[in-house]
């Protein structure tokens, strides 16, 4: 009877024939403006605010889902995190 393999456990000739070849990528990036900067966290706080209501107990955190909505509001206006 075979025993089941745990993870790592395989036969080391099978793992010793991969080659990685490791090359770094390069891209250019602009500088971050603070108003990309803004929109950007607006957006990631939209998408919490998204699976925050998508959530089995979204009606039990209403009112965690109303201050993350206030804290969006008031980083989009441009006021304090």
């Amino acid at each position: 009877m075979k025993k089941a393999l745990i993870c790592g456990q395989g036969f080391l000739k099978k793992q010793s024939k991969l080659i990685v070849n490791y090359k770094p990528i390069e891209s250019y990036c602009p500088e971050l403006i603070p108003q990309n900067k803004t929109r950007i966290v607006v957006y990631v706080w939209d998408y919490r605010i998204q699976k925050a209501r998508k959530h089995p107990l979204a009606w039990f955190i209403g009112s965690t889902i109303e201050s993350m909505i206030n804290t969006r509001n008031r980083i989009k206006s441009g006021g304090t995190k």
